[in-house]
């Protein structure tokens, strides 16, 4: 559902995990696999080290769930397809790509995207966003557990309305 070196995200059915490949792979998103490596249950989230990598075909991607304010820090979420509706708070570019800084009531968030878009940074501060990508966990700290949002486009960001000061 996301490929970001060195972790790669995959879903099967509800649950995601994480791999790292033991020798160079590649693949698409979208593409159907058959993973095996050796887990690594003591991190946080847990991961498939070593792993073998095997592709078996393309699909599309697993339908979204949709997330509100209480699902944010749920760590069982992790290396999911999500949606959120949340409020842009600042972007800044980065040398990795574009980040978003979004807000959903009290709970703030990033949500990364691996290449500057004009588009997206034209979006004003303050607007709607809806966006869909696949949940990572950053790992618990004073029992709050934190995420980033990885996004594989611009076309998983729909603005659904700008502040009420914008004006064209």
């Amino acid at each position: 559902i996301h490929l970001r070196e060195p972790d790669w995200f995959l879903m099967d059915g509800n649950s995601g995990v994480r791999f790292i490949a033991k020798h160079p792979v590649k693949l698409e998103i979208g593409d159907l696999v058959e993973v095996v490596g050796f887990p690594e249950l003591s991190s946080v989230p847990p991961v498939l080290r070593e792993a073998v990598v095997r592709k078996t075909g393309h699909a599309a991607l697993p339908k979204a769930r949709p997330l509100n304010s209480d699902d944010l820090a749920r760590t069982d979420l992790d290396s999911t397809q999500v949606r959120v509706k949340a409020v842009l708070v600042n972007q800044r570019h980065t040398p990795t790509g574009q980040a978003l800084e979004m807000r959903v009531g009290l709970r703030s968030f990033l949500a990364w995207l691996p290449d500057a878009d004009e588009d997206i940074r034209a979006i004003p501060v303050g607007s709607q966003l809806e966006l869909t990508g696949t949940y990572a966990s950053q790992g618990v700290s004073q029992d709050v557990a934190s995420f980033v949002l990885l996004l594989n486009s611009p076309a998983d960001i729909t603005l659904l309305a700008r502040p009420p000061w914008w004006t064209l």
